[in-house]
């Protein structure tokens, strides 16, 4: 194994500084119009800039750092990363299994770059998370390019700047989630569709990369991809003025790349499906997709009718968190597209964001990073209207951008004082940097000169959240890291082990169990008969769980390994003590 430096470095110089040489002919160091010869078809490529080229390899560096801070939030993290895991461990790359059971949530493409950073670095939160970042700085890049096409290259490297360093995509940036590696799939086909619109012809080496575009979304999220493909294709056939819309024969051809996508996608598909008994069909469409559309899953979305339309405006506040803290702009930016934007970029950005804030609107499950994609047209309107207005009509953006820095302070120092009793000096000093964002936010300058200096206060204010805020809530809140530490220390690797009551996803993780012999889950009124099965064992229970076990079963022995307590959100917060414990008869 390579140490731990040296891969995201080779890595974030092959994904960064390699292939934009390859794809974009950097040797001409003018932005003049590049010619590429692949396989002998001519390519009109602009050139990338060295600006571009540093601040993607600092920004990945930047979420590298951020990665090994936190421990993986449950569910969805240890989910996707323990899922990967097993999937090399059991050498079959084909099935997705988590805790060795069929998870047929999702196409395998995130389980596989999981678990084959895991192969390289370890089962660490930084292994996990790590094809997050350079798959960012990919969608970051391509999203600047889709602006510089639409309004210069200026404008389109501040829209990879925004879109770069806002909240959420810093977050998703630096996660072991499905988000990052479906925004470069569906990125690199948005910029194909907009490159072949303006320029009205397209060329193999487009036709190509739109067929490899949409084969990541598919192999990533399945259908959600083609499901923002498509409608923006359509609407800007529809809408666009007749001039500037796509001939005929470039609209069936691109129609043609995404079956060939999609013919891609089914060689996987198919024999996954047969492999899992038709599970993947039956949960991973029928439950994780449809399911999700029609109706609100885990508790993420509103009951009825009622909660659907209470609902409904969810991704507005989702949207203007998200965006931070460039939100100061946001509103003068949507002003700007409707008044100052000609029709043929106004209808490619509406194109662009309608469908994701429609679908996800409209769907019932509700969960704040299905929205992202929304993200990148929002980030080049923004960049577009710093580019033309500078620093006009921002003041009811800059009081909502300082209010809601000034709601996270006080939610800070609220945390704290419930939690420890008083002012943790940690979250008073993440609280005091979150005012301080509020105050530049109300007093700095808005240009593309000043555009820095947002980025740096974005991405300081992010670690500051990182460093100080989360890594106490993890102590308050999480208990599987500890959980997992100690069954790795007392439980042999072939021993029998069953958890009631506590089966979170990141105890998997972190327990690192053989693939073959997980940690068996077992319903809490049973826990009785499988020590009367078993002479011997080891189990994760709750403390109250423990001492009616004493009383059932007198002459068993228990003894407890590890103990841990902390205030569990995936059960609303409620106070637990989790045990390790082993039993034996005498």
């Amino acid at each position: 194994r390579l140490p731990c430096p040296a891969m995201p470095v080779m890595a974030g110089y092959f994904c960064l500084v390699m292939m934009p040489r390859w794809f974009y002919a950097l040797a001409d160091a003018k932005r003049s119009k590049a010619i590429l010869n692949f396989h002998q078809v001519k390519v009109e490529m602009s050139p990338v800039s060295r600006f571009e080229t540093v601040f993607l390899l600092c920004l990945m560096a930047a979420l590298w750092a951020l990665m090994p801070i936190t421990q993986l939030w449950d569910w969805d993290e240890p989910l996707y990363a323990r899922t990967g895991i097993e999937m090399y461990a059991a050498g079959n790359l084909l099935l997705p299994r988590f805790n060795g059971e069929i998870f047929a949530h999702k196409p395998p493409l995130g389980y596989w770059m999981m678990g084959l950073s895991a192969q390289i670095f370890g089962q660490t939160e930084f292994a996990a998370r790590f094809f997050s970042a350079p798959l960012l700085a990919l969608s970051a890049f391509l999203i600047g390019r889709t602006a510089a096409l639409m309004f210069g290259a200026r404008v389109g490297e501040i829209t990879m700047v925004i879109f770069a360093t806002s909240f959420m995509s810093v977050y998703l940036g630096a996660a072991a989630m499905m988000d990052a590696p479906l925004m470069a799939g569906y990125s690199l086909c948005v910029w194909v569709i907009v490159k072949a619109t303006l320029q009205q012809r397209i060329s193999a080496y487009l036709i190509f990369l739109f067929a490899v575009g949409g084969y990541l979304t598919l192999m990533v999220k399945g259908p959600v991809g083609p499901a923002l493909i498509g409608p923006m294709a359509v609407g800007l056939a529809v809408f666009l003025p007749k001039q500037d819309r796509l001939p005929v024969k470039l609209v069936i051809t691109l129609t043609i790349a995404g079956a060939a996508s999609f013919l891609g996608f089914m060689l996987w598909f198919f024999p996954a499906n047969a492999a899992s008994g038709g599970a993947l069909i039956q949960e991973g469409i029928g439950i994780h997709i449809i399911g999700r559309a029609l109706a609100p899953m885990e508790g993420h979305g509103g009951q009825g009718i009622i909660g659907f339309l209470m609902f409904l405006p969810i991704y507005v506040p989702v949207l203007i968190i998200g965006l931070l803290p460039w939100t100061t702009m946001l509103f003068a930016a949507i002003k700007s597209v409707f008044m100052g934007m000609d029709k043929t970029n106004r209808t490619i950005i509406l194109m662009w964001f309608l469908p994701t804030f429609v679908l996800f609107s409209l769907a019932a499950t509700k969960l704040p990073h299905y929205i992202f994609p929304a993200l990148a047209p929002m980030s080049a309107a923004v960049a577009y209207w710093i580019s033309a207005k500078a620093d006009e009509g921002v003041k009811f953006g800059r009081a909502v951008t300082a209010l809601v820095y000034v709601i996270f302070s006080i939610a800070m120092v609220y945390f704290s004082v419930m939690v420890n009793g008083g002012l943790n000096v940690q979250l008073a000093f993440s609280a005091a940097i979150f005012i301080c964002v509020a105050l530049f936010v109300l007093m700095a300058r808005i240009d593309a000169a000043s555009i820095r200096n947002w980025a740096g206060i974005s991405l300081v204010s992010m670690f500051g959240l990182y460093s100080l805020t989360l890594t106490q809530v993890d102590t308050a809140t999480k208990l599987s890291r500890a959980l997992g530490q100690a069954i790795q220390t007392h439980v042999p690797s072939d021993a029998f082990i069953i958890h009631a009551g506590y089966g979170e996803p990141s105890l998997m993780f972190y327990a690192q169990r053989p693939a073959l012999n997980p940690i068996q889950k077992v319903s809490s009124k049973y826990i009785a008969q499988e020590i009367d099965e078993n002479p011997q064992g080891f189990a994760v229970l709750k403390a109250e769980e423990l001492q009616l076990l004493q009383k059932v079963r007198p002459a068993v022995v228990f003894k407890v390994l590890s103990q841990n307590t902390a205030y569990n959100l995936n059960q609303n917060g409620q106070k637990q003590t989790i045990l390790l414990l082993r039993w034996g008869k005498p």
